[in-house]
């Protein structure tokens, strides 16, 4: 049993991961809505992630980048909602995997969306289908998971939200060539993930002290590609797009976790990463984004 939701896109194709449930959107038993555990919509476009996730963060980023777009559209000046449930293009749900065992709303939610399913963390519900980024489960361990780690930057749901959600593909280039640059960005820091991960973990100080190295020539080569287009601040120009959100995440948790636990630090010489770091920080949809951390 399933429903259908709302998205600008409309197709006959399924997801591979399948429909939503009826029971989990409120609409099997209309009347249990509000006391039983429900999506926040019916029908409308959900994601549901963990707070701690850069991976969800990417994927949230995105879909905020939609709200923000639907805003202007309006004549708001591009102002989110005080609160996620008066969002038009979606809605969110917090998912805490160590309060599972406490009755987290959260966790009984992703149990019912497929009976039997395994799903991992982020999931996005749209059209009344089920996507998420990868097949394996990936709901926990993030922190000791290095093939998590080393996927972050291959995630499948962003491209799904540009194509699907709001204004199709506004967060990418309109033009072959802008595309393409856009990908090989996204591909020349594909290790940024990976270098974080390993440098928070490592026990070997000496080879933390390699990783070390490695992270500061990789954030270098993130400064120079920020000087290849004219028209800044971003990768690829003026323009806001996903090789811009799909690295965000990570370099905020080298701003606030490296520094506190590593002793590293962005130096302030990289000048073109700081000040996309702070003009990125002060978008809308990022604010909202990273306000509850």
């Amino acid at each position: 049993e399933s429903t259908s939701g709302s998205t600008s896109a409309s197709t006959n194709s399924r997801s591979y991961h399948g429909r939503v449930s009826l029971l989990s959107t409120g609409t099997l038993f209309p009347s249990t809505r509000g006391i039983v555990d429900t999506l926040p919509h019916p029908t409308k476009p959900c994601l549901l992630y963990a707070d701690h996730d850069p991976l969800a963060a990417v994927s949230h980023i995105c879909l905020l980048e939609k709200e923000v777009a639907s805003s202007v559209e309006l004549g708001c000046d591009g102002k989110l909602p005080q609160h996620p449930k008066h969002y038009l293009q979606f809605s969110v749900v917090h998912v805490c995997q160590p309060l599972a065992n406490r009755g987290d709303a959260g966790v009984r939610l992703v149990k019912k969306l497929k009976k039997g399913a395994q799903l991992s963390l982020p999931v996005l519900l749209s059209g009344g289908e089920i996507f998420q980024d990868g097949i394996g489960s990936r709901s926990t361990g993030h922190s000791t998971n290095p093939s998590y780690w080393s996927s972050t930057l291959n995630c499948l749901l962003p491209e799904y939200i540009d194509e699907a959600i709001g204004e199709k593909n506004s967060l990418r280039p309109k033009d072959a060539v802008g595309y393409y640059n856009m990908k090989l960005f996204i591909q020349r820091h594909s290790e940024l993930p990976s270098l974080f991960h390993q440098l928070l973990n490592h026990p070997s100080p000496n080879y933390r002290m390699q990783l070390s190295t490695r992270l500061l020539d990789l954030l270098k080569v993130i400064n120079a590609d920020l000087k290849t287009f004219e028209g800044g601040p971003y990768l690829c120009g003026a323009q806001f797009t996903l090789a811009d959100i799909y690295i965000y995440p990570i370099v905020e948790l080298i701003v606030v976790v490296l520094s506190t636990y590593r002793n590293f630090w962005i130096p302030p010489s990289l000048t073109s990463l700081v000040a996309w770091y702070d003009t990125a920080s002060d978008r809308p949809s990022v604010r909202a984004a990273t306000a509850d951390r």
